[in-house]
């Protein structure tokens, strides 16, 4: 007996479905996982990818070993739909932009990028943030870890960050104002 009091028979198993029936209704789209997949092949057999805007690397835990690198392009549909940063990149990207364009025509601009994987080391990820041409601030990306070299080694980091913004980017880049991220090796190389 059920809590309701009604008696459960077997003919109430009949009314279940299989989620697997369903199956031939699903989006499929063998072309594209097709280019997808080459293109993993010409960069190495794996790739890191991205929306234009995003990378879905809130969505690590549904992949294997953590990680955003890619062997397939089951791989890639997998982490972009458990992403909320890819969906917001799709569904919603000017939302709390005050100039937002009447028509979202972003839609149509969405672009699918591959690009050969790289093994980085979160200690080595820095965010800089610019104002009137000028870095106002520094922070490692990962900012809720400690990391020993980023602690011995501030002073060459911050000399070598300023030195590299100032050779390769300052000049360069159009904006006043904007956040650029980069990334030092152990010896305080820039890549």
């Amino acid at each position: 007996m059920r809590k309701d009091n009604t008696e459960f028979s077997e003919s109430d198993e009949d009314n279940w479905t299989d989620e697997d029936a369903d199956d031939n209704k699903r989006p499929n789209f063998p072309d594209f996982e097709k280019v997808i997949n080459k293109g993993i092949e010409s960069l190495g057999g794996y790739a890191f990818a991205k929306l234009n805007w995003s990378a879905p690397k809130d969505a690590t835990w549904v992949s294997f070993g953590n990680s955003l690198k890619c062997y397939s392009a089951a791989d890639i549909l997998l982490l972009l739909k458990a992403s909320d940063f890819v969906s917001y990149d799709i569904l919603a990207p000017f939302s709390l932009c005050s100039d937002a364009p009447a028509s979202e025509q972003a839609y149509s601009n969405l672009k699918l990028i591959l690009r050969r994987w790289h093994d980085f080391r979160p200690e080595g990820e820095f965010r800089c943030f610019v104002k009137s041409r000028s870095i106002i601030a520094i922070s490692q990306r990962n900012w809720d870890a400690y990391f020993t070299f980023v602690d011995t080694e501030q002073a060459n980091i911050v000399q070598a960050i300023t030195k590299f913004f100032k050779e390769k980017v300052k000049d360069r880049f159009p904006l006043q104002n904007y956040v650029l991220d980069v990334y030092t090796s152990q010896n305080v190389r820039w890549h």
